[in-house]
């Protein structure tokens, strides 16, 4: 599986390009890290649907929806996006919503705090809610379990 390496205002630079050519495109930092996050997960941000790219407001400093349009799947895997963008996002502290719109899906971006005793603020580390939910099933990543055929 090949993926981007995540280079920091690549998704920025892309979006000033094609969006901003008028009058340069206000981006907030949330803008900015989401842009790069999404440009790394879609290996260029000129793989998704440019419209839901030009209606975001980049230049919110508290939240980014962003909606993914023809058919892209988010998958575990296979087509990681969405596990690419769990990671990225709990190391960037930004929380992730993922909701339906009508056929699309809207990813909602919101800036958290690494502070896990205020559940609407706080964003703990990845490891740490990775070592909750497998301790639910008493799973290790180690685990040899029989595969499914």
């Amino acid at each position: 599986m090949a993926l981007n390496r995540y280079v920091r205002g690549a998704g920025t630079e892309w979006l000033q390009a094609n969006f901003g050519r008028r009058k340069p495109l206000a981006i907030s930092p949330l803008g900015e890290v989401v842009a790069d996050i999404l440009n790394t997960m879609w290996q260029g941000l000129y793989h998704m649907d440019p419209r839901p790219l030009e209606l975001a407001e980049w230049g919110n400093p508290r939240n980014i929806k962003v909606r993914i349009t023809n058919g892209h799947e988010l998958a575990t895997y296979d087509s990681s996006h969405l596990t690419g963008l769990v990671v990225l996002c709990h190391d960037a502290r930004i929380r992730l919503a993922i909701q339906p719109a009508m056929r699309d899906l809207r990813l909602w971006f919101s800036q958290r705090r690494r502070d896990p005793q205020s559940v609407m603020e706080g964003l703990p580390p990845l490891e740490s809610m990775a070592e909750y939910y497998r301790s639910a099933l008493d799973l290790r990543p180690d685990d040899e379990r029989p595969s499914v055929a």
